[in-house]
Formats: C-alpha cells, sequence, structure tokens
C-alpha cells in the first residue's frame, strides 16, 4: 500500500495533463499512487490514460462531467494512501513537493493540513510571481472567512486521510469554491500546517471574461452561505465583513483585468461590499477607479500588482 495518494481530476486538457504527469514521476518522493478521474472528457484524454495505466504509472476512472468536487471525491474513493494531496491537470509540482510535505505531516501529526506558497506562470512566462499564503497557518478559522486577498493553491495541500474520513467530501453542489470550503471544514477542527516555500507552480490561464467572473461571485456567495448556515454561531460583524471581501475582491477582479463593458459590474459589487462593511476602503477605491479611463486604470493595475507581488517575494 503506498503511503500517499495523489489526486488529479481532469477535463479536456491531454496535452498539459500529461506535463501535471511528468511533475509527479519526477519526485524525490516515490512512495505514492496516481490516481486521476477524467470528467467527461472529449479529447484524447481517455486513450492518454489507458496507456498510461497500462505502463503501471496510474489508475483512473471516466465519469460523466460533473465538476471538479465530484471527481476528487471518486478518486479519494479509489485511493489508498495514508497521506492524500491534490494537483491539478493544468499545474506542476517541483521536485520535492511531496517530500516536503510528507515529512511536515509525520513530525506534526496534530495538522489538519500542509500547505506551501506557490509560483505563477504561464507558456510564456515560468514566474509571474511567488504567492505567499502564511495567513492560512495555525489557528485561522473563523477568520479566514474573511480574508480574500489570497488563496491556499489546492496543489500545494497535503492531508491525513484521517482528517478526510472525519470532514467529509468534497462538497458537489460546489462548481467554483469548493476547495476552499474544504480547507474551512478543516480549519474548524484543526490548525493549519504551512511551509514557506514555492512547491508548486500554478499555470495562469487565459483571462476569464465578466459572465465568467460573475459566476465565480455567484460561486462564493454559495460557499460563504453553507458556511454561516454550518456554524450559526458565528458573529454578525464577521458574516458581513466576509461579505464584504468577498464582494470586493470580485470588484479589484474585474477592474484589472475587465473592459470597459465591465465598470457597472465593478461598481456593482462594489456597493454590495459597502452595504456589507462600509469601512471596506477598498470597494470604495474600486468604485472610484472603474470611472478612469481604460488605459490609465490598466497602468494603475499593472503597478498595484507589481508592488503587491514584489513585496510578497520579500
Amino acid at each position: 500500500m503506498p503511503r500517499l495518494s495523489v489526486i488529479i481530476p481532469t477535463y479536456n486538457r491531454a496535452a498539459l495533463l500529461q506535463e501535471a504527469i511528468a511533475s509527479v514521476q519526477a519526485q524525490t518522493f516515490t512512495d505514492f499512487e496516481i490516481i486521476v478521474v477524467d470528467d467527461g472528457s472529449t479529447d484524447g484524454t481517455q486513450a492518454l490514460l489507458e496507456r498510461l495505466n497500462v505502463e503501471g504509472v496510474l489508475r483512473y476512472a471516466v465519469q460523466e462531467n460533473a465538476g471538479p468536487a465530484a471527481a476528487r471525491n471518486r478518486a479519494i474513493a479509489m485511493s489508498e494512501g495514508k497521506y492524500v494531496t491534490f494537483l491539478d491537470d493544468d499545474d506542476l509540482y517541483v521536485p520535492n513537493k511531496l517530500e516536503r510535505e510528507v515529512a511536515y505531516l509525520e513530525a506534526h501529526p496534530d495538522m489538519g493540513l500542509v500547505h506551501s506558497d506557490f509560483i505563477k506562470f504561464d507558456a510564456k512566462h515560468p514566474d509571474l510571481g511567488y504567492r505567499d499564503t502564511s495567513f492560512f497557518s495555525g489557528h485561522v478559522y473563523p477568520g479566514l472567512l474573511t480574508y480574500w486577498k489570497q488563496f491556499i493553491a489546492t496543489p500545494t495541500v497535503m492531508l491525513p486521510r484521517r482528517v478526510l474520513d472525519e470532514v467529509g467530501d468534497f462538497d458537489e453542489r460546489l462548481r467554483w469554491g469548493e476547495d476552499p470550503d474544504m480547507w474551512r471544514r478543516i480549519a474548524r477542527r484543526y490548525p493549519l500546517g504551512h511551509i514557506p516555500e514555492a512547491l508548486a507552480k500554478i499555470r495562469v490561464v487565459a483571462a476569464s471574461n465578466s459572465a465568467d467572473k460573475t459566476r465565480a461571485a455567484q460561486a462564493f456567495e454559495n460557499y460563504l452561505q453553507i458556511a454561516i448556515e454550518d456554524d450559526p454561531e458565528l458573529a454578525s460583524s464577521l458574516r458581513r465583513r466576509a461579505y464584504a471581501g468577498m464582494y470586493t475582491n470580485t470588484a479589484l477582479n474585474l477592474l484589472g483585468e475587465g473592459q470597459r463593458e465591465d465598470m457597472p459590474l465593478v461598481r456593482q459589487y462594489s456597493i454590495k461590499a459597502l452595504a456589507h462593511w462600509p469601512l471596506a476602503v477598498k470597494a470604495l477605491v474600486a468604485w472610484k477607479v472603474s470611472l478612469v479611463p481604460l488605459a490609465v486604470r490598466a497602468r494603475l493595475a499593472a503597478l498595484w500588482r507589481g508592488l503587491r507581488y514584489a513585496r510578497q517575494s520579500n
């Protein structure tokens, strides 16, 4: 029986999936199994998985498209490792990722999970900036509900199987936000471990359009609604700050990448944020900047991102 199970959901990314799997095969820690669930792909994914299965690289299953939560749950049910870790089909591990995190969990058996910082990249740029996720360290519940500056990247996470047995499956009602929902449920019961190194590389895909960001906001609304229903003792002020943070984050994302036609949405989400928390200064700034011409706004966004991630790298 392997000590570790690597869980990979995939959908229509056969070429990128090969790169992701290669990054697992290149690990310094070798006592693992790879479980892939094809979530209804229509490209050459199934043929690739069958070949790799015959070669003994992985085990896999195919299902009708049901979303990443359902795919991860099925893969977890198939897996056997003492520890479980995740990889998305377009992302990569650095070579010592598994070794570092297994060692951490062995040394800190009280932790509900361990995660690390990460680097973003794309096909032309191997390093688009270092992301520091050290906020999510120790006992972070319920404060993590109000923190939207950065998320734990799912490929950086590893956890003991017994923790999954306790908290249950990924919530299949959530097509977006199913992973922070899982970390929230774990954080209610356990401290979280953090390794201050970039142990994964997260691929930046083509910028999502405003409809995608609107759907993401709706999904995060569902995530917060589930979180609040799950813990009715949460303070009213924390609930309002959580919603304000989520709406502000959506507004800022649209502001940084959106076009002129997206600016009414920026203002809409900024107003929602301020309605929940009048002291949400960033929401007010987003509303004001949405009135600035596109060229000026693009320069301001580039300057802000550069300053933000330069600080995280130091």
